[in-house]
């Protein structure tokens, strides 16, 4: 990778696929980045099937395995954002909330977004995006 570009790794949420990146993966790489979006076991084009998965660790199998490819350099540069999202009618804002505190290294919020911020709000998303990569990386 060039000095200046980003790798970025987007992961979908529960029951979507990595389709719903679509816009914000289109956007990073018109701006000269490297994107991936992992389809979760089970999700989208991933061939899992449902009855396979027992534990979180089963489901999140295609994004550890991409993750342990990655060469110790590129290890030291993951930042895990997570988006607080207040217009959200599916997650509670004290659910979000736990799970920053829990999981998150970086929290961004983007106003009026709604509970899928790379759909709703793709360009303020991208943006956010690069500002935590030009910061962290």
């Amino acid at each position: 990778m060039e000095k200046n570009q980003k790798r970025f790794v987007l992961v979908h949420g529960l029951c979507h696929g990595a389709w719903t990146w679509y816009k914000v993966k289109t956007q990073l790489e018109a701006a000269g980045h490297c994107v991936i979006a992992v389809d979760l076991a089970a999700s989208d084009i991933n061939m899992t099937r449902l009855e396979e998965i027992q534990t979180l660790k089963d489901y999140s199998k295609p994004l550890l395995e991409f993750l342990s490819s990655l060469c110790s350099d590129d290890e030291k540069d993951l930042v895990l954002a997570k988006m607080l999202v207040r217009e959200d009618l599916v997650t509670p804002e004290d659910d979000q909330r736990w799970m920053i505190r829990n999981f998150a290294t970086k929290v961004i919020e983007i106003k009026d977004a709604d509970h899928m911020a790379m759909l709703s709000k793709p360009p303020e998303l991208c943006v956010l995006l690069l500002k935590i990569a030009d910061k962290y990386a």
